[in-house]
């Protein structure tokens, strides 16, 4: 190293090389650490152009680097920030499934990163996460949750989404510890709910008769509009499935893993020919056979002729490109709030989830 840089200067017995790079016009002393117990080199900056604040950055880290090799403590520093972009996420889409990579990217990403983002990973105990549920408690109401971020939010998490967070948390701080980055995990700690107050989840709110009407009429004129061939398209298939949802009591998630071999004949005691629907078992009630109402018929029928020819694993509410509808929350909502209908009389938001069954 000396012959390549002018100005150098060595301590602890060489084992710290303190050295200027001559190309730079205010060269700042770097250091090089020898350190017994970890192999090569570590090179780092101390900051200071001053020879003998730099020998006391250099001193303090090499004694901090040789406490740590002689410990078995973590080398290497990073933030949990870091580790869950390079290191978890990689790792997770070897061995979890599609699905679970999703969540974990939604937890971490938002919740997660959003507190321990910039902590050093070694600094992350039993204080900081329990200081974090107090964080995530207040996120959407008085913290820093940007409502315009998202479609729909609880103001307070109830406790199984706390424990699905706290799940997450823990899953990538184990694979923290394999990797070597901490010595132990922290005992994390859901908080009790209040007693006697139970968690406020996701309350649905459905349509009364004049609203549905209201937004039964309002979809027939609405279909129609839209830019251009695509957007009308879009906006078609949309009233056929809200129609569809009304009249099946299928929920929004049963109806996105729908795909036509799904859709079986079966005819009814009056020797009708009627839909009979199979539900996977992968959907929130499980593998069953729902028979819909006789005018579900009809949305399933205009869906197939606006989507042209399909294969029987095509999906049944699919685009134009047979991916799945299940983004068009957002056009429903704006949709909803058009026709007049997006709030109910006691000012509750309306969803899609509030179009499973006709309220009579």
């Amino acid at each position: 190293m000396a012959k390549f840089y002018q100005t150098t200067h060595e301590t602890r017995d060489g084992r710290i090389l303190l050295y200027l790079n001559p190309k730079l016009k205010k060269p700042i002393w770097q250091a090089r650490l020898r350190v017994d117990g970890i192999k090569g080199y570590i090179v780092k900056s101390t900051r200071h152009r001053n020879l003998a604040e730099a020998t006391k950055v250099a001193e303090n880290l090499y004694d901090d680097l040789r406490y740590k090799a002689r410990n078995k403590l973590p080398i290497k520093e990073l933030t949990f920030r870091q580790f869950f972009d390079k290191e978890w996420l990689p790792y997770a889409a070897m061995v979890l499934s599609e699905h679970r990579v999703k969540v974990h990217k939604s937890i971490g990403n938002r919740y997660l990163c959003g507190y321990f983002g910039e902590m050093k990973l070694s600094d992350i105990k039993e204080a900081e996460t329990d200081a974090y549920f107090t964080w995530r408690m207040v996120y959407w109401t008085s913290g820093v949750g940007d409502r315009s971020e998202v479609f729909y939010q609880v103001d307070t998490p109830s406790g199984a989404t706390l424990k699905q967070e706290k799940g997450v948390l823990n899953q990538i701080l184990k694979h923290a510890k394999r990797k070597g980055y901490l010595i132990a995990i922290p005992d994390i700690k859901v908080p009790r709910e209040v007693k006697g107050q139970a968690s406020v989840g996701r309350q649905t709110t459905y349509f009364d008769d004049a609203d549905l009407e209201k937004l039964y009429h309002f979809m027939i004129s609405w279909q129609r509009g839209g830019r251009h061939n695509l957007h009308r398209f879009q906006r078609q298939m949309i009233r056929n499935l809200i129609m569809f949802l009304l009249n099946s009591g299928l929920r929004p998630g049963e109806a996105w893993q729908m795909r036509w071999r799904d859709v079986q004949p079966y005819v009814d005691q009056e020797g009708i020919l009627q839909p009979k629907i199979y539900v996977r078992p992968t959907t929130k009630t499980g593998e069953r056979f729902v028979i819909p109402s006789v005018p579900a018929k009809r949305y399933l029928i205009q869906a197939r002729h606006l989507q042209g020819e399909r294969k029987p694993d095509d999906l049944v509410w699919a685009k134009r490109d047979g991916k799945s509808m299940k983004q068009c929350h957002r056009t429903v909502e704006k949709m909803l709030a058009e026709a007049g209908v997006l709030r109910d009389s006691e000012n509750r938001k309306r969803t899609m989830y509030s179009c499973v069954v006709i309220q009579t």
